[in-house]
């Protein structure tokens, strides 16, 4: 089954992935996040499969983030699927390269952790 929300983060950034993993399943929102790898099946088949599913790509971009390959790819695939949500975990951040001069069709802005109703209302409306 698909979920909602495909959510795009560094594994040094976890623990705030997971909380957010959990606040937007208290409101009923689906999220798939790499925690669960299931055995006999390579990473990037599972990533490539959940992310193609998604309704909305969420990426958390971090001072971590912003340098992840994975990141960066799985944020690329959501923006040409006209589906990525940007969230800023850390104040300051520059996003890589590729993602400072695109407009984000959908995305109605650029988030903090600190506004954590404005997103859930936004990532309610963008997964259906």
């Amino acid at each position: 089954m698909a979920a909602d929300i495909f959510l795009s983060y560094d594994r040094e950034d976890r623990e705030r992935a997971a909380a957010l993993a959990r606040l937007l399943a208290t409101e009923g929102l689906s999220v798939w996040w790499d925690r669960n790898i299931p055995p006999g099946k390579s990473f990037d088949t599972v990533i490539e499969e959940a992310l193609t599913a998604a309704r909305c790509v969420v990426v958390l971009w971090s001072e971590k983030s912003v340098v992840s390959g994975w990141v960066k790819a799985e944020a690329q695939e959501g923006l040409r699927r006209r589906i990525l949500v940007p969230a800023f975990l850390d104040e300051g951040v520059r996003l890589p390269l590729g993602f400072r001069q695109s407009r984000l069709p959908i995305s109605p802005g650029i988030w903090h952790m600190a506004s954590p109703s404005l997103m859930r209302g936004s990532l309610r409306f963008m997964a259906y």
